[in-house]
């Protein structure tokens, strides 16, 4: 018997910290729409968390409005294995689909398409709905490591630079030295002149990551006709604020909008080969 129930679509992002996942609804078209008006995000775990009664609560309210079907962005094998295990658990008549490069709506001009991290990838998928027509645009996302990829005015992405995170940065300089301590996360430092070691570190990493993106983002424009327009993403950035000064657009949900919009271009290419 067929299900009455809706097709839901699950967006899920698996970081080298962190899982996340969306639920969207499709239109009439197969266009995805977050299911909940107020943003995209409505589970985040650390991988030693997942997976929590959060998560199994959550993904119960989902299953209670629709038929649920799974799509998956991973650049962290252990974490997509645990999602999986769980899935094939708690979840076993449930589509899920773990997306490669070929899935995309993405044209992709790199040596190694396959080796480019899939949160990249569908980020700039997502980029390519937001940016104004034949605009070029940099997408750069804060988290375990840093990334800054350039999209062409055609849509194509054509690859950037990655850097360590904070916290990247901060626990290696710790490990690999006799005295450094490592920092936590805290706010952008007040001076860049640090008057203690953790206050140096935090100047260190805050100011020459910035220094970094800035420096990036001219490098890659010079090779462009015309200005691109700048995108960042990444939960609770600590450049967040400086990275609006330089005038970047803040899409806090920019990967898991990506996550859909690919899951949506799948199952048109489904529909059509169904029709024939």
């Amino acid at each position: 018997m067929t299900s009455q129930l809706p097709q839901l679509l699950v967006a899920v992002d698996i970081g080298n910290s962190h899982i996340s996942a969306a639920l969207f609804a499709l239109n009439e078209a197969g266009e995805p729409s977050p299911a909940v008006p107020a943003g995209a995000v409505q589970v985040r775990l650390s991988h030693q968390d997942f997976p929590a009664a959060q998560w199994q609560s959550t993904v119960d309210r989902w299953a209670a409005r629709g038929d649920l079907r799974w799509f998956v962005a991973s650049v962290h094998r252990p974490g997509q294995e645990s999602l999986l295990q769980w899935l094939a658990g708690q979840r076993s008549g449930e589509k899920v689909h773990v997306l490669c490069f070929q899935d995309l709506p993405l044209s992709i001009e790199v040596d190694t398409p396959e080796q480019v991290g899939m949160d990249r990838l569908v980020a700039a998928v997502a980029v390519n709905q937001l940016r104004s027509p034949d605009c070029p645009a940099i997408v750069v996302d804060c988290g375990s490591a840093v990334t800054c990829d350039l999209v062409s005015a055609a849509g194509v992405f054509q690859g950037g630079a990655i850097m360590p995170g904070w916290r990247l940065a901060t626990q290696v300089l710790a490990e690999e030295t006799d005295q450094l301590p490592e920092i936590s996360w805290t706010q952008p430092p007040a001076e860049v002149v640090g008057k203690s070691t953790e206050g140096a570190i935090s100047s260190g990493v805050y100011w020459g990551t910035l220094g970094a993106l800035r420096e990036l983002v001219a490098q890659m424009s010079q090779s462009l006709t015309e200005p691109p327009e700048k995108f960042f993403t990444g939960a609770g950035s600590i450049w967040s604020a400086s990275l609006v000064e330089e005038h970047f657009r803040e899409e806090s949900d920019l990967v898991l909008t990506g996550v859909a919009l690919s899951g949506a271009h799948v199952i048109r290419q489904e529909r059509l080969l169904e029709n024939g």
